[in-house]
């Protein structure tokens, strides 16, 4: 016969005492709850007296009119695409203007997710661009009054674009219809450091002017032979 072992004795029973709680009980075993304490007279001092609200119908009153009507630039800032086509910009015509499409680290992992190119159509990205002292100018508009940005070529290469081998990063300026490619209409010059990165791209409309991208790769030509001669005189002067 087997017998099971005896049950091992259990832990001794281990309470907290309850929270004490305003409810009172007498020898009788009869509760009760004690009264509230009186709280004490609130001490508030009374708002101060304010002038009337005015109404007025014009905000200039109040406002400092003198910082108003003072020009948001102090002193003349402009630079007109004119000033600079008036004293030696070798160059001055209507391009689409882009800084190429972004490295994108999701692309090169899933490239079956995008387009095999980025495209812009040439009238959304189209500018005024100038070329002076090596450094392009670029306006919104021919009647602007200030460019937009500049980017200085001193560091830059300038090179025509080969429509049959395309800058991994270039932007497709208003492509054919079922293609990725952009029309013959148009020519592409591309700004690239020394590594060959796109610094950015200007597509001409050669349907207006055929030589219009050419002349902007001599303009940047002439400019870099300038400066260059520039610089051997300021050397010859030296010695």
């Amino acid at each position: 016969m087997i017998v099971a072992e005896p049950a091992r004795p259990a832990a001794p029973p281990n309470a907290t005492p309850a929270y004490s709680s305003p409810i009172m009980s007498n020898e009788s075993g009869e509760c009760s709850i004690l009264p509230a304490a009186e709280a004490a007279p609130p001490n508030v001092a009374p708002a101060p007296n304010v002038e009337a609200a005015e109404l007025y119908n014009d905000a200039r009153k109040f406002a400092p009119v003198n910082l108003l009507d003072e020009p948001h630039v102090k002193g003349s800032t402009s630079i007109l695409p004119e000033t600079l086509i008036a004293t030696g910009a070798h160059f001055a015509a209507e391009a689409a203007v882009s800084r190429g499409r972004e490295a994108s680290t999701i692309r090169t992992l899933l490239p079956c997710l995008f387009e095999p190119r980025d495209f812009v159509s040439y009238g959304e990205v189209a500018r005024f661009v100038v070329l002076k002292d090596y450094t392009v100018f670029i306006y919104g508009d021919e009647s602007d009054t200030n460019p937009l940005y500049t980017i200085s070529l001193e560091t830059l290469t300038v090179e025509k674009e080969n429509p049959k081998k395309l800058h991994k990063f270039s932007v497709t300026i208003s492509p054919s219809i079922n293609t990725n490619l952009a029309e013959e209409a148009y020519e592409t010059v591309l700004l690239l450091d020394s590594k060959k990165k796109l610094e950015c791209q200007f597509t001409f409309d050669v349907a207006k002017d055929k030589e219009m991208a050419n002349n902007f790769i001599l303009a940047t030509q002439a400019m870099r032979e300038i400066s260059t001669s520039v610089g051997k005189r300021k050397g010859q002067m030296k010695k």
